[in-house]
């Protein structure tokens, strides 16, 4: 947006903000539909249909979560999502490998006796 400021590019920078503001409401549509068919997924499990009415309920908790979170600002949302995917990766990928692939390492080495 500044480099079309800085360009003198009225229109672009319109049409950029435009096709940017579709880009948000498409990805924000995605999440709210991807969320609801994980939901009917956890129904389908369980050998249930999901109530019609979770469907738009989902959707408003959803959309009011994002309203209340986009207070924060982007760049605090930003850095507390990162902060605690940090913290997910760790937990997820590292522990693990650092716990049993360094368990199995040493122990195809010989190192540890089988008993």
């Amino acid at each position: 947006n500044i480099l079309l400021e800085s360009l003198g590019s009225r229109g672009f920078q319109l049409l950029f903000q435009l096709v940017l503001l579709g880009t948000l409401i498409e990805t924000g549509a995605g999440v709210i539909h991807a969320f609801n068919e994980r939901l009917a997924s956890f129904y389908r499990s369980r050998k249930k249909t999901m109530p019609q009415k979770l469907r738009p309920l989902s959707a408003f908790v959803l959309m009011v979560i994002a309203s209340l979170l986009s207070k924060l600002g982007l760049i605090e949302l930003i850095l507390i999502g990162a902060k605690y995917f940090s913290w997910c990766y760790l937990m997820l990928f590292l522990a693990p490998l650092l716990s049993v692939g360094v368990y199995r390492i040493v122990k195809s080495k010989g190192v540890i006796q089988a008993s």
